[in-house]
């Protein structure tokens, strides 16, 4: 959804699809500081709309370079799965991981946690993995063709169905100093409301609000969102489920995201 249009062409069309009105670019890049979209004329907005994104940084750069890319082949005798965490360094994965797995082998190990149990058993050994960011190693294969998959670890715990977390974190996302910029661009904008558009990246948010929306937001929060100034209402919308949030400054919606992409 997202690799076809970008995120402010997302946004337009959700709000417009949600609110029945036409929702224009505002941001042609003729001057700094422009907010994204609007509604009504330039000179006289309706509604002005920041588009910003809740993104684990760290998170996306790594499974990009990483486990993205696919499975890895090295020295070694079996197949094997491992879980790298946001330290890892892509770059010298494949003989980091060589070296690693081959030590492993000699010494027959075919599951292996680097956790607090490792260090106390086994601490030269848990050094050698961890300050190379790996959190796992398994061997699924005795006998393979020295394939390596990659992959991150998931968040978890219970689900949070009534989205009990969302109204606090979001009002703490947009309170935050790095949207100190989204609250100025909408300040100056002049518009009557001025609405924060956010769209949440799988990691960008914590797990109680992640599995909310991958629940399919079954309901909405019962807790009102504490906007900053001078926010009037928000979106937060996630780029991995079926359902987002509208918080018009006084009832929460939920609004249906396939719909309004033309390429779903």
């Amino acid at each position: 959804m997202m690799a076809r249009m970008s995120s402010e062409e997302w946004a337009q069309r959700i709000v417009s699809k949600q609110l029945g009105e036409i929702v224009s670019v505002h941001d042609n890049g003729s001057e700094s500081g422009m907010y994204d979209l609007r509604i009504g004329s330039p000179d006289s907005p309706q509604v002005a709309i920041e588009v910003v994104g809740a993104v684990n940084a760290a998170f996306t750069e790594t499974w990009n370079t990483g486990p993205a890319r696919g499975p890895v082949s090295v020295q070694v005798e079996g197949n094997w799965s491992v879980t790298i965490g946001e330290k890892c360094r892509n770059k010298t994965f494949r003989q980091d991981i060589e070296v690693l797995l081959q030590r492993l082998e000699r010494r027959k190990i075919d599951i292996l946690r680097v956790d607090s149990r490792l260090q106390y058993r086994d601490p030269e050994l848990f050094d050698a993995f961890e300050a190379k960011g790996i959190m796992s190693a398994s061997r699924y294969c005795k006998q393979g063709s020295g394939i390596v998959h990659r992959n991150m670890p998931g968040a978890g715990g219970a689900v949070d169905y009534d989205g009990v977390g969302v109204p606090s974190w979001l009002s703490g996302f947009l309170k935050g100093d790095a949207r100190m910029d989204v609250l100025s661009k909408l300040r100056r904008s002049g518009a009557n409301a001025r609405h924060a558009f956010v769209i949440a990246a799988q990691h960008g948010t914590p797990w109680p609000v992640e599995s909310y929306f991958s629940s399919g937001v079954q309901q909405v929060p019962s807790q009102p969102a504490d906007l900053p100034d001078p926010v009037t209402a928000a979106w937060l919308v996630p780029t991995f489920g079926p359902r987002g949030l509208y918080w018009d400054g006084g009832t929460w919606h939920a609004i249906e995201l396939r719909s309004a992409d033309p390429n779903a």
